[in-house]
């Protein structure tokens, strides 16, 4: 009786020595990415804009788009050009981030913030429009929404998307908006405004 070809053999133990390796070469990548992400908010917190780009680029691989904190790492790149002043890089990053999380927050919130920035009012609306319908309850994006709204002089949607947020919860921000809005209407500060046809 004789065994298994030799070839067969070490085609097993072979492959197992490839996934060992591919292993220990994934994790290495890992921690590598781990130290660079980390590398990155720690620049950004101080203020090294330059090194926070070049951290966050190596930190980037087509199967690693977050941080171990839930943050896009284009988002990272992105923040360090948007503080240096760099706002077509900042934006560039911060699409790229959203065609690769659609649904996060800080992603919505600063693109349409920096598309507002840039003139870009129609993008920013669409932009914190999500992120308001998405999460109602975070009430920067509401805000932001708001005073796009009065710069796109749209104050009848600014004064409707406002009402509907409980009074108590309003900001000071927020009232002013508020107030500005029904001024563009022609409605005393403190009044409803006309309901929109339907």
């Amino acid at each position: 009786a004789s065994g298994p070809p030799s070839g067969l053999v070490w085609g097993v133990v072979s492959a197992g020595l490839v996934a060992t390796a591919c292993g220990l070469a994934w994790t290495t990548v890992a921690i590598s990415q781990e130290r660079s992400v980390v590398g990155a908010r720690a620049a950004l917190e101080a203020g090294r804009w330059d090194d926070a780009v070049r951290l966050a680029r190596g930190a980037a691989t087509p199967w690693r788009t977050l941080d171990p904190f839930g943050a896009p790492v284009a988002f990272l790149e992105g923040a360090a050009h948007m503080r240096s002043g760099a706002a077509d890089e900042a934006i560039a990053c911060l699409e790229r981030a959203r065609r690769h999380h659609p649904n996060r927050l800080v992603v919505l919130n600063n693109l349409g913030i920096l598309y507002a920035t840039t003139g870009r009012t129609d993008d920013a609306i669409e932009c914190l429009s999500v992120a308001a319908s998405r999460y109602p309850h975070r009430l920067e994006s509401v805000t932001n929404l708001a005073a796009c709204y009065l710069d796109a002089g749209r104050p009848l949607e600014a004064v409707e998307l406002l009402e509907r947020v409980p009074e108590a919860s309003r900001s000071p921000v927020m009232r002013e908006h508020l107030a500005r809005g029904r001024e563009l209407l022609g409605a005393p500060a403190d009044a409803s405004p006309p309901q929109a046809e339907r």
